[in-house]
């Protein structure tokens, strides 16, 4: 719904209603893979959601002369309800019920149910003024709240469930100005910025002193109770990330060659982690089921990052004639992330967080191969034989240990990539091809790595065929089969990660004439994720490392047609 009144002033309000209901059913028979002999497993699960945003919007936009103002003021609210329940067991008297009887359940009988709620509230107010179409100047201020719940707590704690977000920006059109003059250059735009973001994106009650269910014996009884499931922590609050931002825009021989240039540094503080706890903090959290229970942990503002980085986008039209045309659009990126401090200013080893490092890495055992026989003495020093893993000592004492002997490994996220899409056009013909690749970070797959069982107990993956030690074969990867002593076998499934892939092939034809009853008619063909031309380990599928089977691909026929 939208409105004028006075002079450059409208009114919009936009309300949207989002409700979703979920019905899940699973049953698996004793003989399937999933259960391989065991009881019979049934489950039935049930969630709605029910979710509101309602904007107001008032704006205002004028010229005078050479002068533009725009100004925009925002009242925003949202929330959201989720509710559920499940239930489950196993061992039922006759697999051809299904999961239509689970009170008959013998095994496992597991009953529960969950509700969410949480609120977000903003305010927004943006100017903009512009001069000449060359000076360009823009202000904006936010505040949001949230999660404030029914029963007045918060997701974060009390005094801090408002954050406010200051932004500026300019820019400098320099080839609006009387003295640029160039055949070459026919526009070029400089810019820069500065704004700040907030993150409150944890679960509602995080904050919360929460209980979790306990059994105890008495005698020769079981009894049910409740213990301490999580610490509260009233001091949280909101994340922030400011960020400077210096763009350069251009275009060349009248936009044949266009393209931007970009740089920014990104600072955020009061980091928001969920931090692991040590055991005698008296406290465990639940399992994901909401039965069990994990280490400790809690949420908390625990320090500050860097994150710097340059990205380029370039478009060019290679060729441009009448019945062909060659365009190509190439994409390149840079990031640097960096831990800047922690609570005490030392690296919290427990959450793998080491300050000069990302906050994603591996921090493991740095494997060096496989002792040979020629080293039986030197692997004698560490208890180990010829055929097993061979690790780094990092502090020489002839003693591998998690205390002194692990360093940090590589990233999870990649330090550049780029993308590079070329497009084709003859006559009715249009062809594309997408390229993309991501390069200095590391993968961890459970299926090379952590899920092999040397002593023949369990499949292998076909990279472990022929490619394990021997006296025979010394150059095998991994290490001798059948033996009892521990194998560290996580550390074989920690890979690179590094690929070129063909993201996208398309080829299309549409017709320029009348065909039949149809004014117009297009036949194309799509391949998504078709093949890689590159990977740094051949092994495994760098985009899906931790299951047996590719990342998707997508084969798309299709006919567009207009009568």
């Amino acid at each position: 719904m939208q409105s004028s009144f006075f002079d450059g002033f409208k009114l919009r309000s936009n309300f949207g209603l989002d409700l979703a209901q979920q019905k899940r059913r699973e049953y698996y028979g004793s003989m399937t893979t999933l259960r391989y002999g065991r009881a019979d497993y049934a489950r039935k699960a049930d969630e709605s959601r029910i979710g509101i945003l309602w904007d107001n919007i008032l704006s205002y936009d004028k010229t005078f002369g050479k002068h533009s103002y725009n100004g925009t003021f925002v009242v925003s609210y949202q929330q959201q309800k989720t509710n559920g329940f499940f239930a489950s067991g196993e061992g039922f008297p006759g697999e051809e019920l299904e999961d239509w009887n689970l009170n008959s359940a013998t095994q496992n009988i597991l009953i529960g149910s969950d509700y969410e709620k949480w609120t977000l509230g903003s305010l927004l107010g943006r100017f903009q003024y512009g001069y000449a179409n060359k000076y360009l100047l823009n202000f904006s201020f936010r505040a949001d709240g949230s999660s404030v719940l029914a029963d007045g707590s918060s997701v974060l704690a009390d005094g801090n469930k408002w954050g406010y977000f200051p932004a500026v920006s300019a820019a400098w059109v320099i080839n609006e100005e009387e003295f640029f003059d160039s055949k070459i250059v026919n526009s070029l735009k400089l810019r820069g910025s500065y704004g700040v973001v907030g993150n409150s994106a944890i679960a509602p009650y995080s904050t919360l002193a929460n209980t979790m269910q306990a059994t105890y014996n008495f005698g020769e009884k079981t009894y049910y109770g409740y213990k301490l499931g999580g610490l509260v922590n009233k001091e949280l609050g909101w994340e922030y990330s400011g960020t400077y931002n210096f763009g350069l825009d251009f275009g060349l021989w009248s936009n044949r060659l266009s393209g931007t240039l970009e740089f920014y540094k990104t600072a955020t503080t009061d980091l928001l982690m969920k931090r692991s706890l040590p055991d005698f903090s008296g406290s465990e959290s639940p399992g994901s089921s909401g039965v069990g229970s994990s280490p400790a942990s809690v949420f908390q503002n625990i320090g500050s990052t860097s994150n710097t980085g340059f990205e380029a986008m370039v478009t060019s039209n290679n060729i441009v004639r009448d019945n062909f045309s060659w365009s190509t659009t190439l994409n390149f990126y840079t990031n640097r992330e960096k831990i800047v401090s922690l609570l005490t200013d030392e690296d919290m080893v427990g959450n793998k967080w080491f300050i000069g490092s990302p906050i994603g890495v591996f921090y493991d055992y740095d494997k060096l191969g496989i002792w040979q026989s020629e080293e039986k003495d030197a692997a004698a020093v560490y208890q180990r034989k010829p055929g097993d893993p061979k690790l780094r000592d990092v502090n020489n004492d002839g003693v591998i240990d998690a205390d002194h002997d692990r360093v940090v490994l590589g990233q999870t996220s990649p330090k550049f990539g780029g993308f590079i899409r070329n497009s084709f056009t003859y006559r009715g013909f249009n062809l594309a091809i997408a390229l993309e690749g991501k390069f200095g970070h590391l993968v961890e797959s459970s299926m090379l790595g952590g899920n092999i069982f040397y002593d023949g107990t369990r499949w292998g993956p076909q990279a472990l065929a022929g490619n394990y030690w021997t006296p025979d074969n010394p150059s095998g990867e991994y290490p001798y089969l059948n033996r009892a002593v521990e194998q560290r076998a996580n550390l074989f499934g920690i890979r690179k990660a590094g690929y070129i892939n063909v993201q996208e092939i398309s080829l299309g034809y549409s017709f320029s004439e009348k065909v039949g009853p149809f004014k117009t008619l297009n036949l194309y063909g799509r391949a998504r994720n078709p093949f890689y031309l590159y990977k740094q380990d051949k092994d495994l599928d760098p985009q899906s490392p931790n299951f047996d089977y590719s990342a998707y691909r997508v084969f798309v026929l299709g006919l567009n047609l207009t009568l």
